[in-house]
Order: C-alpha cells, then sequence, then structure tokens
C-alpha cells in the first residue's frame, strides 16, 4: 500500500504546475491566505530562555536598589528621631514612592520571567500560536518593568539634585558673609 500512494504521489507531482495566472477559470476562484502578521516566524524553546539571563540580572539589579533603600531608610528614621526637618520628611516620602516603584518593577520583571517559562511549556506542548502570544507578552511585561525602571531613576536624581542643592545653600550663605 505505501508503494500505491507513493506511485500516486510521484504521478502527481510530475504534472506541470498550473498557476492561477495561467487559467482564467482558476483565476476567479484563487483566494489569498494573509499570513498573520503577529505571530514569530519561528519560535523555539531557545528564544525565551534568552531572557532567563537578561531578566535575571534586571531583578538582582531591582534586588540590590530595593535592599540600598531599605538600609537609606532605617538611616533615615533614626536621623529623623533624632532631628525632625521638612528634608527628612521629603526624603522619606520620596523613598516611599520609589520602593513602591521597585515592587511594581519587581513584579512586572518575575511576571515576564514566569510567562517566558509558560512560553517554553506551550512551544513543548505544541501551541505555536499561543505560546507566540503569551511570549508577546512577557516582553511587553518586560518592557513595562524597564519603563518604570527609568522613571524611578528620574525620581531619583531630582531627588540627589534637590539634597545637593541644599547642601550648596548652606556654603553660599558663608560665602556672602
Amino acid at each position: 500500500m505505501p508503494a500505491e500512494i507513493r506511485a500516486r504521489h510521484d504521478a502527481a507531482s510530475a504534472l506541470p504546475e498550473r498557476s492561477a495566472d495561467a487559467d482564467p477559470k482558476r483565476q476567479e476562484t484563487a483566494t489569498v491566505i494573509p499570513q498573520n502578521r503577529f505571530v514569530m516566524e519561528e519560535l523555539t524553546l531557545t528564544t525565551p530562555a534568552l531572557l532567563f539571563s537578561a531578566v535575571s540580572l534586571i531583578l538582582l539589579a531591582y534586588t540590590n536598589r530595593f535592599l540600598s533603600y531599605a538600609q537609606l531608610v532605617r538611616t533615615l528614621k533614626e536621623q529623623h528621631l533624632q532631628h525632625p526637618s521638612k528634608v527628612t520628611r521629603a526624603q522619606i516620602d520620596n523613598l516611599r514612592r520609589r520602593l513602591h516603584l521597585t515592587r511594581t518593577m519587581q513584579l512586572l520583571g518575575v511576571t515576564s520571567l514566569f510567562l517566558c517559562v509558560v512560553t517554553m511549556f506551550l512551544i513543548y506542548v505544541g501551541l505555536m500560536l499561543l505560546s507566540a502570544y503569551v511570549f508577546g507578552a512577557a516582553l511587553l511585561l518586560l518592557v513595562g518593568s524597564l519603563g518604570v525602571s527609568i522613571w524611578e531613576i528620574q525620581i531619583s536624581v531630582r531627588a540627589l539634585e534637590i539634597h545637593l542643592k541644599d547642601m550648596e545653600n548652606p556654603l553660599d550663605k558663608r560665602d556672602s558673609e
């Protein structure tokens, strides 16, 4: 039986191909199937795995940032208890906002990593279309995490600029005296 199937296949492949351009009757019925623009050409297990090292390093940087904020909060608390001031209070409020942003960055990054693992599972079980969409969501979450990181960096720079101005003001007063 396989020889019979092979013979039919060979006979069919020996026939000249007829395109829709050459046959007017076929031209009327020819339909163009649009390509799905949102599906990657090839999504393999290695594609989401490539993000593991990048996301892991980003999460490590976020964790280090969080730990330095925790230490700074403890220091500011002691400073505020001993000498309450508006500057210390403003720094505490600023740190609270930065801690919330850091938590958001970490949450988005971890969720992105989780979706990369889900993508790998979906590829493994053969659900290619779904895996492409899940991987796209993972990439968007990673972009969101990086965007929040940029926002947090801008807030940090503004806080340091205020602190530097506060340090410069006493020097300006001394120079004028």
